[in-house]
């Protein structure tokens, strides 16, 4: 089983969002997002994408994508489309494939505006999936979306749930370095 973060719910909300991004993609510059991820806690395991999508998938040294314990994503897309819908619409694509996959899910949004949405949820006891608590953001900054999360298997702890807020508060998009 995989995580709602990076299986299932990660490739269809990423497709969901990457349908803003299909024309015009001449003018668009490679961006990335600037997040803090220490290379002794972290192991890049998957990278996927074009030159208007792209996934980075991370877990702890010695953990896969298929087995796990804690998980880090980071989506970005080209915001090719004007107007884009918005970190709002975005948001709730991620909630509406969430809760179709596991209705009893718990889906608490923290922070949101047109711009830049901070929200979490936890899984318990839904047959399509093992039970786990993720934060993420949905940002946009310098014509590129994105969305970043961190789930563990289970409960997430206060002090690891106030550190990875802070942490993908702090994330920021920048010009692709060379």
């Amino acid at each position: 089983m995989r995580t709602l973060a990076c299986g299932a719910l990660g490739t269809a909300v990423l497709m969901a969002l990457a349908g803003c991004a299909t024309a015009g993609a001449g003018a668009y510059a490679p961006r990335h997002v600037e997040l803090r991820l220490d290379p002794a806690e972290w192991t890049l395991a998957r990278r996927s994408g074009n030159a208007l999508v792209s996934v980075a998938e991370y877990v702890p040294p010695g953990e896969s994508i298929e087995r796990w314990t804690r998980f880090a994503s980071v989506h970005t897309f080209a915001d090719v489309r004007v107007p884009y819908p918005g970190a709002r619409w975005a948001m709730s694509q991620c909630r509406s494939l969430l809760l179709a996959s596991c209705p009893t899910a718990t889906w608490t949004v923290l922070r949101d505006s047109d711009q830049d949405a901070l929200y979490e949820w936890k899984v318990a006891g839904c047959p399509a999936e093992p039970d786990q608590h993720e934060v993420g953001r949905v940002m946009n900054g310098r014509g590129t979306w994105a969305r970043i999360t961190f789930s563990v298997k289970g409960e997430m702890d206060a002090a690891t749930r106030d550190a990875w807020l802070q942490r993908l508060s702090e994330a920021r998009i920048a010009a692709a370095t060379p």
